[in-house]
């Protein structure tokens, strides 16, 4: 159909009915721009869901690098301490285990939502479940900075005490 025979057309057109076709054409130029709108969004949802994992990603490295960081800095202060086979000690590995066994749990569930193919139906699921997922894994890497944090002024403390020890002799 050219422009021509699409004129002739229009021209043909009772006016009573001009009311009925311009509804018609607003409603399908209202579907296209949902459509539109919809993909757009659900292209947003993606890529949200995209930044979401690789965010998770480096945080689970974080977290399991500063772990054993925490754990080395525990164990030495408490060995420098004189209290290494002390009941603080054993309070910490329970705490190390749990939140290893914490970060794996997480790891579990973010692997699973991050095989899942997104469908635009569940993406906002998944991106609550991964912000879930995230802030679980902030908890432990706040819980092993405030460790490693404690562990430091634990130690300052005793080399002052040391220090002032070693003055007096």
């Amino acid at each position: 159909m050219n422009l021509d025979d699409l004129l002739l057309s229009l021209k043909q057109i009772d006016p009573d009915n001009v009311g009925m076709l311009t509804g018609v054409i607003a409603i399908a130029i209202s579907i296209i721009s949902l459509r539109r709108v919809n993909k757009i969004e659900s292209q947003n949802l993606r890529m949200a869901r995209g930044n979401s994992i690789n965010s998770i990603e480096i945080l689970l490295g974080e977290a399991n690098s500063l772990g054993e960081k925490a754990n080395n800095s525990r164990t030495n202060y408490l060995a420098a301490a004189g209290r290494f086979n002390s009941g603080t000690r054993i309070k910490w590995e329970e705490f190390y285990k749990e939140s290893q066994k914490s970060i794996k749990i997480i790891f579990a569930q973010f692997e699973k939502v991050k095989v899942k193919k997104p469908t635009s139906k569940y993406l906002e699921k998944d991106i609550l479940d991964l912000d879930m997922i995230e802030k679980k894994i902030n908890k432990i890497i706040t819980d092993y900075k405030e460790s490693i944090a404690e562990d430091n002024q634990s130690r300052d403390k005793l080399f002052q005490i040391h220090q002032k020890i070693g003055n007096s002799l």
